[in-house]
Formats: C-alpha cells, sequence, structure tokens
C-alpha cells in the first residue's frame, strides 16, 4: 500500500512537474503570440492612420495636378488665374489657401514678382494680387525652387507662415505652364496639420499607446515626441513612411505600446490553465491549449479580414462622399442614383447648376459614367472625372470642351490605359434646348408624359475617355418639350442577366419606362431600380448601376423668341 502510494505520490509530483513545465511553456508562448498579436493589431492601426493621411495628400495632389493642367488656359492675366485658386479653396481637402507665384516679370505691369494669393477667410474665399512691395521675396524660398524643378509635384517640410495664420502647415507645389508649355511660375496649396493631432489621438491600440507624426528629417509635426518616453526598451514601437503619390517619403508615422498593456492578458491566463490543469488531465490539458491556439488563429483571421473590409469601407466613404445628393428644385426635374456592386466601383454622376452673369442665363450641367474596372484605381479616377466636371462645369464650358478636357487629362496619367465612357450634357433651362456630347455611353431614353415617342437619342458615339490624347469631340443638341423626360443609365441596368441565364435588355428598360411615363424623375429612377431587382431575383450584382433621368424644364420662352 506505502509502495502504491509513493508511486500514487511520485506519479502527481511528475504531473505536478509537467503541469509547470507545460504552464511555464504556456506562459512563455503566450507571451510571444501576444507580442506578435500586438504587432498585427498596432500595424493595422498604424497603417489605418496612414492610410487616412494618404489619401488626404493624394486627394489633394490629384486636384492641384487636375488644376494644373487647365492653367495655361488663363495664362493670359492674373486676374484668371483667380479662378484657379479659387477653384481649390472649394474643393476642402484641409486646403486653407492656395497661390500662383509667377516668375520674375512674367507680367511686366505689376512689377518683377507677383502672386495671386486666396484664402479663407470668415467662411469666405478671399483674393490677393501681392507685388514685390508685399515683402515677400518668394524666389530664394525652397518650396518655389523645389516646385520650379518638380513636374510631379512637391511637398514642402512643414513650416509656420506668418502672413495670415502661426499654425503649422505644409504645402504641395507645381510647376506652371502658358500655352508655349513655358514655365512661368508654381501653382501650389497650404493645408494646416492640426487636423492631424485629432488622428494621432484615435490611433491608440492599447491604453496607453502613444502616436507621433515627423519629418524624415526629424522634425515633429503632431503627437507624442517617442524620445521623451521613459524606458523605451519596455515598449513595442512601429514606424510607417507616408508617402506622395509619386513614392517619395514626406512623413514618418511612429506608435509605441508599453509592452505591460500587451502582456496583461497572460497573468489572467496561467490561472485559468492552471485551474483547468489541476481539475482535469493532462490530455484535456494538450486539447484545450490546441482549441485555444486555433481560436486564437480564427481571431486573428477574422480581425485581418476585418481590418481590410474596414478600409474597403474607407474607401466606399470617399467615393459616395463626392457623389451629390441635393438635387437641385428649381428649372428641371432631376434625380440619379448609384447602386455600387462591391464596396468601391466606378460608376459616377454628377450635376451643376450654372448662372450667368447678373442671373441672365441659367443652365443645368450634368454628367454620367462608367469606369473600366471595380477597383480603388477606378474610385480614383472617378473622382478625377467628377472633379474635373465641376471645376470645368462652373466656368462655363460647353460639353464637347469639358470632355475633351477630362480626355486628355486622364490621357496623360493613364498608363494601364483605364478608359471612362461618359456622356456631358447642358440644358438651357429658359429654351430648354440640351447641348450633349457622347464619349462611348450608353444611348439614353427620351419619352413625352403620354408614353408617345418613347425612342433612344441619337448620339454621335465618339470614343471613351482615356483612349487617346486630343480626340475631336463633336457635341449634339436636343430640344425638350414642356413634358419630355430623358433617361440616362450604365450598361449594369441592361446588361444585367438573371438565374435563367437570361439578359435583361433594352426593351424591357423601355417597357419599364414606358409604363411610367408621368412620374417624376425620382419615380421613374426608383421604378427601373425596383424592375432590374425584380429580374434578378436571387442572382448576384455583377456591375455597378447608375440611372439618372431628367424631366424637361418649364420653358419660358423659345429659341426663336430670342434669335
Amino acid at each position: 500500500m506505502k509502495k502504491d502510494s509513493t508511486k500514487g505520490i511520485h506519479l502527481m509530483l511528475i504531473i505536478t512537474a509537467l503541469m509547470v513545465m507545460l504552464l511555464a511553456l504556456e506562459i512563455y508562448y503566450q507571451g510571444k503570440d501576444d507580442m506578435r498579436e500586438a504587432n498585427t493589431v498596432a500595424t493595422h492601426e498604424l497603417e489605418e492612420a496612414n492610410l487616412s493621411i494618404m489619401n488626404t495628400m493624394m486627394d489633394i495632389e490629384e486636384s492641384v495636378k487636375a488644376v494644373s493642367q487647365l492653367a495655361w488656359t488663363r495664362a493670359d492675366s492674373p486676374e484668371a488665374m483667380a479662378a484657379i485658386t479659387e477653384s481649390l479653396l472649394n474643393t476642402g481637402n484641409q486646403i486653407v489657401a492656395s497661390c500662383v507665384s509667377f516668375e520674375p516679370y512674367t507680367f511686366k505691369e505689376y512689377g518683377r514678382l507677383l502672386q495671386v494669393y486666396s484664402h479663407m477667410k470668415d467662411g469666405k474665399v478671399e483674393t490677393k494680387l501681392l507685388r514685390e512691395d508685399y515683402g515677400n521675396d518668394y524666389l530664394s524660398k525652397e518650396w518655389y525652387r523645389n516646385g520650379l524643378k518638380r513636374e510631379d509635384g512637391y511637398w514642402s517640410d512643414p513650416y509656420t507662415d506668418g502672413v495670415d495664420r502661426s499654425s503649422l502647415i505644409v504645402s504641395f507645389v507645381m510647376p506652371i505652364h502658358d500655352g508655349n508649355r513655358r514655365t512661368i511660375g508654381t501653382l501650389n496649396v497650404d493645408i494646416t496639420l492640426d487636423w492631424m493631432e485629432h488622428l494621432l489621438e484615435e490611433t491608440k491600440p492599447y491604453p496607453n499607446s502613444v502616436c507621433m507624426l515627423q519629418t524624415p528629417k526629424g522634425m515633429l509635426i503632431a503627437g507624442t515626441p517617442i524620445d521623451s518616453l521613459k524606458n523605451k526598451d519596455d515598449h513595442l514601437i512601429i514606424s510607417r513612411p507616408v508617402k506622395s503619390g509619386d513614392g517619395t517619403d514626406i512623413m514618418v508615422l511612429t506608435l509605441a505600446s508599453q509592452k505591460k498593456d500587451i502582456y496583461r492578458n497572460v497573468t489572467t491566463m496561467f490561472y485559468r490553465m492552471l485551474l483547468v490543469s489541476v481539475i482535469g488531465l493532462i490530455l484535456l490539458g494538450i486539447i484545450i491549449l490546441r482549441s485555444i491556439r486555433n481560436e486564437r488563429s480564427l481571431i486573428k483571421l477574422t480581425h485581418e479580414k476585418g481590418m481590410m473590409e474596414k478600409e474597403l469601407n474607407i474607401a466606399h466613404s470617399i467615393q459616395m462622399g463626392i457623389l451629390r445628393d441635393d438635387f437641385p428644385q428649381t428649372g428641371a426635374d432631376l434625380y440619379a442614383t448609384l447602386k455600387p456592386m462591391h464596396e468601391v466601383g466606378g460608376d459616377l454622376y454628377d450635376y451643376q447648376l450654372v448662372t450667368g452673369k447678373e442671373g441672365e442665363k441659367e443652365e443645368l450641367y450634368f454628367i454620367i459614367g462608367d469606369v473600366a474596372g471595380k477597383s480603388i484605381s477606378a474610385a480614383i479616377i472617378m473622382s478625377a472625372t467628377v472633379t474635373l466636371f465641376r471645376l470645368l462645369a462652373q466656368q462655363g464650358r460647353q460639353p464637347a470642351e469639358i470632355i475633351a478636357e477630362i480626355n486628355n487629362t486622364l490621357s496623360q496619367q493613364n498608363p494601364s490605359l483605364t478608359f471612362v465612357t461618359a456622356l456631358v450634357g447642358c440644358i438651357d433651362l429658359q429654351h430648354g434646348v440640351l447641348n450633349y456630347c457622347n464619349a462611348g455611353h450608353n444611348q439614353p431614353f427620351v419619352t413625352e408624359s403620354d408614353g408617345s415617342a418613347r425612342r433612344m437619342m441619337e448620339v454621335i458615339p465618339n470614343i471613351p475617355l482615356g483612349y487617346q490624347e486630343n480626340y475631336d469631340f463633336q457635341s449634339q443638341q436636343f430640344q425638350f418639350g414642356k413634358d419630355t423626360m430623358m433617361v440616362l443609365y450604365t450598361d449594369g441596368l441592361n446588361e444585367t442577366i438573371n438565374t435563367s441565364e437570361e439578359r435583361m435588355g433594352l426593351d424591357r428598360v423601355r417597357d419599364i419606362i414606358a409604363r411610367n411615363s408621368q412620374a417624376t424623375a425620382r419615380q421613374m429612377a426608383d421604378k427601373l431600380i425596383e424592375g432590374h431587382r425584380a429580374f434578378m431575383g436571387e442572382a448576384e450584382q455583377v456591375d455597378d448601376i447608375t440611372v439618372m433621368c431628367i424631366k424637361g424644364p418649364k420653358i419660358t420662352s423659345s429659341v426663336a423668341e430670342h434669335t
């Protein structure tokens, strides 16, 4: 009995020793796992903040590059350049000032140096012409010298501008040229960096984590200086560069988390596993440990998937935020809707109500388009197309000119040959005359309220945008009647295939329009989307769907009365 008892004690000691060893090993590997997981979580937090900063920077770059392509059209006078600088302030994107700085004696009547400077004051855009006697000799400034040399643009180091504000700002600068491709100066925008403080405060994977943003040279921009931390060895420190559109490192983002926060769960895990090991068998303990490891792996994979979905949702929010929903309440009855296939896509629409000088003429500009591909790059091209359209429409350009300018810009910066089909129109709301230009897009439908004259509008196909620079786009004209309805759409509507392998086709679209000929623009769009959904059934949506409906304006006079 005693021998058996001794064997039992020895066995218990052996089991206890094995349990301690297993627990020690578990604690060791748990610590390593926690450190790896902490590194993954911290990296995702850092990448999310990095993505937010880079998206803002890239949006600013795209806006400036798009506008700089049009600078030559305004190079005849500094006053004309004011439209360029003021339009950039209206894009938002943290831009607080915009400036065109000319080379010496570009305009001799203004002296040696001249700047067109626009900034926000009391919620409004204020523009000044700054001559040399203003005391700002920009020729010696680093941002000006480097901006002249960098065709892809140049981000300056952060600095304090004493003209109108004392907060830390950074400038993006590009050279501008006249019609002969001669460099006549630079175009730059200033953005305040105060908004980054709030972003860094939100980047906290652990309670005591701190985040810092600095220049590549070590100048602090925002956040808590990592060098001021005590016992840096007790922290997990991760850094990532913030890159400009051409891949240049313009900032460095650093996140530091205390290791004691990371290892906080290790002690809890120790007591939990000790209790399980005392009550159960070693085999059961091993099974539990394996189950925990499997569960941890699943959590990690789920977390990574969630972070990816979060990034796509951010891109979706940026894209959908560009689309307008403040449809005009006067003039023509217009409504549009977009149903994306994925989080990000390539369909687009926009409209601008433009009033001439002294209100003598009111015109409604609109665009509908489809970017080839359904990726983040397609969303970027979609954003650039809408931005260019808004800028050109506000200038009162004709549809063919707008199409041509967008085509030239996309063709110059389109190595992947991503094309855009689009249709741009301009309605004279007084006379009901529509001028329009098509770029490889679907033919619109036109109909009257009694259902008569249901037909597809005649369009000159032209070519899609982004294929060939300097293409001669042909425009056309159409006269709206009192109750004329025009229905525009992308091919995601008529090319849908249901579970029976049937294509929806243009005839079904035409029938829906005919049955709802007395509807308003919004009612017609809703009926088309409902009809598409009913036809599709359980089939998966395979393309973005956009519908824009325009019901004729309330014509106050005919064209003949004013000719």
